[in-house]
């Protein structure tokens, strides 16, 4: 992530805070017994880890890659829900579960990236007119 590098443990700490309280969210539904809204508050959960993860560890090819698979899963979810939703209640019905397909993808989207750029080669095709002090470029043949 750019910006201030001290920027990213206020922000890791307010996602921290939103986990915390889908956790609770989670644990109280279990408790009144409640019967909807489980795959939200677990997917919200699951997002705001990774966030916070996101921005005070650097995600290399193979982490951003599980996680992708891990939001992977629900934004799947929220596409078929998405359609039965569709299927029954028409487009009025789709409201909720288009905000959590948008919010899944948009996250997936970033953990790609994320993703790509760490595996992506280093600067050792940069001519040398780009080399900087502390780069790790190969001579040229």
């Amino acid at each position: 992530m750019s910006g201030p590098i001290w920027l990213n443990w206020p922000f890791a700490a307010l996602m921290v805070i939103s986990a915390l309280s889908h956790a609770g969210r989670l644990v109280a539904a279990c408790q009144r017994r409640r019967t909807d809204g489980y795959d939200i508050d677990l997917t919200h959960l699951v997002i705001c880890t990774a966030m916070a993860a996101m921005l005070v560890i650097t995600f290399g090819a193979h982490l951003a890659t599980t996680a992708a698979v891990v939001v992977g899963v629900p934004t799947l979810w929220f596409v078929v829900r998405a359609l039965r939703a569709l299927a029954s209640g028409g487009a009025r019905a789709l409201m909720q579960p288009v905000q959590q397909v948008l919010m899944c993808a948009v996250m997936l989207f970033m953990l790609v990236v994320a993703g790509a750029s760490a595996s992506a080669p280093t600067s050792a095709s940069a001519p040398t007119w780009m080399v900087t002090d502390g780069m790790d470029v190969p001579a040229w043949p």
